[in-house]
């Protein structure tokens, strides 16, 4: 079965008006429409993009809906329904089953613009204005997937973090109207989080606090703010990125939640693995997604 293809057509055809689902960060994408439920240009999309698929199905007598499922999901926020195609387990796979997303251009082209193993989760972070997602399954680590302006992609591939994902800019530690949630630089914190946590790092290291920078965020909705702390410079810098501390504070005292390396600054996710988002984190082997575990974050 092929999984990463990018194939346009052209459709003669517009699109009808269909209800798209809700696509809330920190939800799973869904399987929520049959084949008819489809209009006529997104059957005949699905049809051209996949022949092969439907040649072994017609050659088994299997429906489609034995094989596949749909939904609609506007990732774009512009109002523009992206259809999601699920391969359903028992034809073409057993589980951690592939999933993607077409998405109709303003050429009324057709194209895949994702595609994932596993479940998929929509994200807090943004990335040119669409939703990170996060695909997530057994046997494998999580896969943060990243939309350049065309695609989406699991990989730096060779693009300059920051020149292209594009992230709101947070201007308080705390979740705003949307649930988004970002890292604030600068401030010390209504209870002098940042300078307590910039303090406990440099007693761990034995250094002073010159080279670490601190941000306030907002991992478990409790009203007092985790702080991301990074080095910077040569001492703890290199390809791979900087070495990134999470700090949990419950004044005076200072935890240490996380010890990684990462390019840029963490990126806070709508997703939760009980009280505590998931963190989102990039390197030269792309993006990977830490979660707490009730007492860390690996």
């Amino acid at each position: 079965m092929q999984t990463y293809r990018i194939i346009s057509m052209t459709m003669g055809m517009m699109l009808s008006a269909g209800t798209a689902m809700a696509c809330a960060p920190g939800e799973d994408l869904r399987a929520t429409l049959g084949f008819a439920d489809l209009t006529a240009a997104e059957q005949d999309g699905f049809a051209r993009l996949f022949v092969p698929e439907q040649a072994v199905l017609t050659s088994e007598n299997i429906a489609i809906d034995d094989a596949f499922g749909f939904a609609r999901c506007d990732l774009g926020g512009m109002g523009d329904d992206t259809l999601i195609t699920f391969a359903l387990p028992g034809v073409f796979c057993e589980e951690n089953c592939l999933l993607w997303a077409l998405h109709r251009t303003e050429e009324d082209d057709w194209q895949i613009i994702l595609a994932a193993e596993g479940a998929v989760t929509v994200a807090g972070s943004y990335s040119m204005g669409w939703p990170d997602l996060v695909a997530h399954g057994e046997g494998f680590a999580d896969i943060v997937h990243k939309f350049d302006g065309a695609s989406y992609h699991d990989e730096l591939e060779g693009l300059i973090y920051g020149e292209v994902f594009d992230l709101p800019q947070a201007t308080s530690w705390q979740a705003d109207e949307f649930d988004f949630v970002g890292v604030v630089p600068g401030s010390p914190g209504p209870a002098g989080e940042a300078v307590i946590a910039l303090e406990a790092v440099a007693q761990q290291l034995d250094i002073s606090i010159d080279g670490l920078a601190a941000g306030l965020t907002d991992l478990n909705g409790d009203e007092i703010p985790e702080v991301i702390v990074q080095g910077e410079g040569a001492e703890f810098c290199a390809a791979d990125g900087c070495r990134t501390w999470i700090v949990s504070i419950t004044a005076p005292n200072a935890t240490i939640l996380a010890d990684v390396t990462a390019q840029g600054t963490p990126e806070i996710a709508a997703s939760t693995n009980g009280a505590y988002r998931d963190i989102i984190i990039w390197s030269n082997a792309g993006a990977r997604v830490l979660r707490h575990d009730g007492n860390t974050y690996h």
